[in-house]
């Protein structure tokens, strides 16, 4: 049978409750007053003098148990919801029935509140509805709460077992250990759900044996000490049983209970099961309470030698007089349980003998003191054996003397934190002069550490790495500290204000880290670093944290904000970093913690979509930063802090499509600060460089020149590994830089080998420190790529850069794959690889599939992410390019024209998000072109697509025919409007000289710009053939001819594989043919034309439909079988 305890007054009745040599109690009450250890217990029960009288409350219970039950039994005679089969235990409170489950055929146990009031039966069912939520095997389960007639009632799980203090007898040792395992388990899944037992025993855990002997224990009773509201007075009860309650429950201080009240009560059961009894039992409960107190319990192999001394140390651990010092959960003590069974090593560790003696020296001082006085007396009259190797009196002394030099070097402590503190609050200066002070006061305590471990030996080195470690984390040296503190820890040194230190210093790494792995490219790659982050410094910080609430410090609000940031409780850290402020107007600290907290409740709405509040956040942030910096204006932290923000408020506003100035100007600024209070500030660089790459990638996407922004990246990224040592991180803002440089110059016709070669070493480098980066994956996925497009541009084979490329960036998606960033970068470069495709016969209809199925899955995980619109609206115009060039049929349902109309759609849904991009305009422009050709090949009028397209690439045309243009797309993009406008007035009958040329005028600025490419100068030849071809009589074709066939010439001298290119020459070679006044001239001017064409045509299928014209011309003009075989076709060149 399972009982529910109510948590008021004595508990509902249990059969665990019998048998023990330890009494049960319900409160301490002030009649004992008279013992002066006992007036320090807040909440002491009192008893009113009118219910004082001899035996009159006893009587008087029982008289109310008895009408109670027979009320109760009358209330459930009728009852259709459960038989009722007996009552099988009763107490003050109420009485427990065995009963049937009619509905699931079921035994259970009925728990029934003999109390009607009110409090009292809500918190009844409170306690039965948070119990509810356990659902663990080794913890009674709650199946329902109600009222019958009145009468409050629960119904749980009916154990046929008995308590653990009686079967124990019957149990090998390790059957105990099992069972107390298996508790801990159940009690840690209890604590999970926020819920603290407070009556932890042997009673209270009951075993069931089954029919085959396995044992199956349960844990009972969950939930004491509570406030029981009387209707004279208020008593607070403190419940438990003695030997099984810690020295805060006896205390009376409820605000201390917490999970490891619970791990002591279970250590004392697992003493019981040692030895065969609990810590001090056997005596008066008051006695028990002052030794729990004051002593620590007999060791248990003083008591049975034959006891494991694992199993001993484990206890022991439980036992611990201070909270921090045992087990910071139970888990962790079924953990090391079951270590012991496994036959492995226990993590708990004996109390060393520093504590011991600083715990004794600190809080019995005149006890040693009359102890050492005895031991003195009892040498003079004769030999004192001594178990341990340093006699009492040496101990005292070598303690008083640890106490001195901690209490020397706490001074020097604070001393150095209150020097930095006010080099801080000084106006913006470089506080490296400050820094080295405390660097040589470093020095110098670590002489004097030194010196007086000669005396004390490893006495000293607790406090002496104690004091350096504080002294490192007021230097903002967190890893040092780190070491230190730890140390010190080790040493035994493990005061509240050491082990929040430490917390704080590993959290300050845990956070650093945190800053980092947001970089990465998806939710999935950053919650992967965060889980490695937070083994390696959350864990250990929150251990810490936690284990310091005893002290004074982790009482402040400050140290509650703290440990809430690092839990993740955001809303939390704020409130109490509020509250922070108000206690202590003069911390600049909690307000960098409400900061920290806004700033991490931003990177959560980010994730969830919500922009605008992510904003709001941070900018909250950044004012709380604010208001810290002006009380501490030279520390680098807090401008880290800032800056960090606003690369928050840039991404965002980048994927928005807003201007960033603003946003990178602060960011600057505040890195400059950083660099201005510590010049060598590694973090403070790498923000600056990665301000600067967000900068340019918003300069490169409006069309205006990023390099300056790009070059300031790559020289504070590289800043950044000098002063902090190589870290891909940095490696990756290189290589990002290097590629969006490359990007740029490209347009303009600059060589962009070098750019690109430093961008795949660099993130090579990258990949090397950090195989699973996800970001260097896709970076050098990109540069790889770009390597193949100007492979291509140039004839060579590109078909490598393109493999490998595609290789990093399906890596990048397998270690991000929920990011898509890399597939919309898959969807480019197989775009890309499709035109090269096209460029030379091979179907790229299986390649621009590929394409666009990247696309498809990244607008399925963000249908926000421009360049996924962007790049699928680039397939999709390739796609229609090729229906168009292979004669595809231009009416059915999957004609150029339907697939030119989902291009337009993904451009348009690109630039509803991102008004302001330009490739989003520029490929909206090239596929309304396209759509003129398709319209004019139908006769359809092209006027409104020529409307639309100029319309789309208007706000870029500004910059485009600026006297100094830097947007060759943009300029392509022109001439493709122009040229169809020209095609649609001369099939109307209309002049199109005035757009052929302003098409000529926009391609000649693109030639200027990048004299080295062959496109603007094939595409100008077009230009003149087409024009040639329109001319009326009388006309300048002869000259557009010349001018065609030299610039196809210049323009197979960079480029002499590209078939289509011969294939121009071959169609002006047919028109200056057909000019020629001399036979033989004509016949030599086809000849040539009739070899250009049909290389060509070897070398790409799908030129047929194009300029099988102009071949069938030169087959007319020419003798049958006359003239030369036609060449093997252009050869793709090797790539170098």
């Amino acid at each position: 049978m399972c009982a529910f305890a109510s948590g008021h007054g004595s508990s509902l009745p249990s059969p665990c409750e019998s048998g023990g040599d330890c009494d049960t109690i319900s409160s301490v009450p002030s009649p004992f007053s008279d013992r002066p250890s006992l007036l320090d217990i807040p909440h002491a029960a009192t008893i009113p003098a009118d219910r004082a009288q001899d035996g009159a409350p006893e009587s008087a219970a029982r008289m109310n148990a008895v009408s109670s039950r027979r009320s109760t039994e009358l209330a459930v005679a009728n009852w259709d919801r459960y038989e009722v089969m007996g009552m099988v235990g009763e107490g003050g409170m109420g009485a427990v029935y065995k009963a049937r489950d009619p509905r699931l055929n079921r035994l259970i146990a009925l728990k029934f509140l003999r109390s009607h009031d009110v409090g009292l039966v809500e918190h009844f069912f409170r306690e039965a509805q948070a119990q509810a939520r356990i659902d663990h095997p080794n913890v009674c389960k709650v199946y329902e709460v109600g009222e019958v007639a009145g009468h409050p009632y629960i119904a749980m799980q009916l154990i046929q077992g008995e308590p653990f203090g009686d079967a124990m007898r019957a149990m090998s040792l390790e059957q105990r250990v099992k069972v107390i395992r298996d508790v801990a388990e159940g009690l840690h899944e209890g604590h999970r759900t926020g819920l603290i037992h407070r009556d932890v025993k042997s009673g209270n855990i009951l075993v069931e044996r089954s029919q085959t002997g396995t044992l199956t224990p349960y844990l009972v009773d969950f939930g004491l000490a509570r406030e029981i509201k009387g209707q004279d007075s208020t008593i607070f009860s403190v419940e438990g049983t003695p030997c099984y309650m810690s020295p805060e429950q006896v205390a009376g201080d409820l605000r201390q209970l917490d999970r490891r009240t619970d791990v002591y009560g279970l250590g004392a059961t697992l003493y019981e099961a040692l030895v065969g009894e609990p810590p001090f039992s056997g005596l008066p409960p008051l006695d028990v309470i002052w030794r729990v107190r004051t002593e620590q319990p007999r060791p248990v192999r003083d008591i049975d030698r034959r006891a494991p001394a694992d199993l001993e140390t484990i206890t022991l651990k439980c036992l611990e007089k201070e909270p921090h010092r045992r087990y910071d959960s139970a888990r962790a003590l079924a953990e090391d349980l079951q270590r012991y069974l496994d036959g492995d090593p226990v993590r708990a560790r004996r109390a060393s003998f520093l504590y011991v003696a600083w715990s004794k020296a600190r809080k019995h001082r005149i006890v040693l003191s009359l102890s050492l006085a005895a031991l003195v007396a009892l040498g003079a009259a004769g030999a004192v054996l001594m178990r341990s190797r340093i006699s009492a009196a040496e101990q005292v002394r070598r303690a008083e003397e640890v106490a001195a030099l901690a209490q020397e070097i706490g001074q020097d402590v604070k001393e150095m934190e209150l020097f930095m503190r006010y080099a801080y609050a000084l106006p913006l200066h470089d506080t490296t002069r400050e820094k080295a002070v405390i660097h040589a006061r470093l020095e110098d305590l670590e002489r004097r550490i030194a010196a007086s471990g000669e005396r004390l030996g490893a006495l000293a080195e607790g406090p002496g790495h104690y004091a350096l470690g504080r002294g490192f984390l007021a230097l903002g040296a967190i890893e040092e500290a780190v070491r230190h503190l730890e140390l010190a820890l080790v040493q035994g040194y493990d005061t509240p204000d050491a082990t929040f230190a430490a917390g704080r210093a590993r959290g300050m790494l845990y956070l650093r880290a945190l800053d980092k792995a947001r970089r990465l490219p998806s939710r999935e790659a950053q919650e992967a670093q965060q889980a490695e982050m937070a083994r390696e410094h959350l864990e250990p910080a929150l251990r810490y944290l936690r284990s310091s609430v005893a002290g004074a410090r982790a009482a402040m609000p400050y140290a509650a904000a703290v440990l809430a940031l690092h839990e993740g409780r955001l809303d939390d850290a704020y409130v109490e970093g509020k509250r922070a402020v108000v206690v202590e107007p003069w911390s600049y600290e909690a307000r960098v913690i409400q900061g920290d907290a806004l700033r991490g409740r931003a990177v959560l709405a980010e994730e969830r979509g919500e922009h605008e509040q992510a904003l709001l956040d941070l900018h909250r942030a950044i004012a709380h930063y604010g208001e810290a910096s002006a009380m501490a204006t030279s520390d680098p932290a807090i401008y880290d802090a800032q800056a960090e923000a606003w690369l928050g408020v840039m991404r965002i506003d980048s994927h928005r499509g807003a201007d960033l100035r603003g946003a990178y100007e602060q960011a600057i600024q505040a890195c400059n600060q950083s660099l201005t209070a510590e010049p060598r500030r590694a973090a403070a660089a790498a923000n600056k460089a990665w301000a600067h790459i967000h900068h340019g990638w918003s300069l490169y996407r409006q069309g205006e020149d990023p390099r300056a922004a790009l070059q300031s990246a790559m020289k504070d990224a590289e800043q950044a590994m000098q002063w902090g040592g190589p870290d891909p991180l940095a490696y990756n803002s290189i290589g990002a830089a290097c590629w969006l440089r490359a990007q740029y110059e490209a347009g303009i016709g600059l060589d962009t080998d070098e750019a690109l070669g430093r961008a795949v070493e660099s993130n090579r480098r990258a990949i090397e420190m950090d195989p699973n980066y996800g970001w260097a994956h896709n970076d050098i996925g990109i540069a790889l790529g770009l390597l193949g497009e100007r492979a291509a541009e140039r004839g060579f084979d590109p078909l490598r850069h393109f493999s490998e490329s595609a290789h990093h960036l399906d890596r990048a998606i397998a270690l991000s794959p929920g990011d898509p960033t890399p597939r919309a970068n898959q969807t480019w470069f197989y775009a890309q690889r499709a035109m090269h495709e096209m460029e030379h016969g091979v179907d790229p209809v299986p390649t621009l599939n590929r394409a666009l199925a990247y696309a498809e899955a990244a607008l399925a995980m963000r249908p926000e992410h421009v360049a996924s619109h962007n790049n699928q609206g680039l397939a999709f115009t390739l796609l229609a390019s090729h229906i168009l060039t292979s004669g595809g049929d231009t009416r059915g349902p999957g004609d150029a024209r339907g697939t030119l109309d989902r291009a337009i759609g993904a451009f348009e849904a690109a630039l509803h998000l991102s008004p302001s991009d330009v490739e989003a305009r520029r490929g909206l422009a090239t596929a309304r072109a396209l759509l003129a050709r398709v319209q004019l090949a139908r006769g359809e009028d092209p006027a409104q697509a020529l409307r639309a397209g100029r319309q789309a690439l208007a706000t870029t045309l500004a910059t485009a025919l600026d006297p100094s243009p830097t947007d060759g797309e943009t300029l392509f993009t022109l001439a493709a409007l122009e040229r169809a406008t020209a095609w649609a007035a001369a099939s109307s009958g209309r002049n199109p000289r005035r757009p052929f040329q302003a098409a000529h005028d926009a391609l000649s600025k693109a030639h200027a710009l990048n004299p080295r490419s062959a496109r603007p100068l094939a595409t100008l030849a077009s230009l003149h053939r087409d024009r040639a071809e329109l001319s009326r009589p009388g006309g300048r074709a002869d000259g557009d001819i010349a001018e065609g066939l030299q610039r196809i010439r210049a323009a197979l001298e960079l480029t002499p594989t590209m078939p289509a290119y011969r294939a121009l020459q071959g169609s002006l070679l047919v028109l200056r043919a057909r000019g020629a006044r001399d036979p033989g001239v004509r016949m030599a001017l086809y000849q040539q034309a009739r070899e250009e064409l049909q290389a060509a045509l070897k070398g790409n299928r799908f030129l047929e439909r194009e300029y099988g014209r102009w071949l069938a011309e030169t087959e007319l003009q020419l003798p049958a079988g006359e003239g030369t075989p036609a060449s093997s076709g252009p050869q793709v060149r090797p790539a170098p």
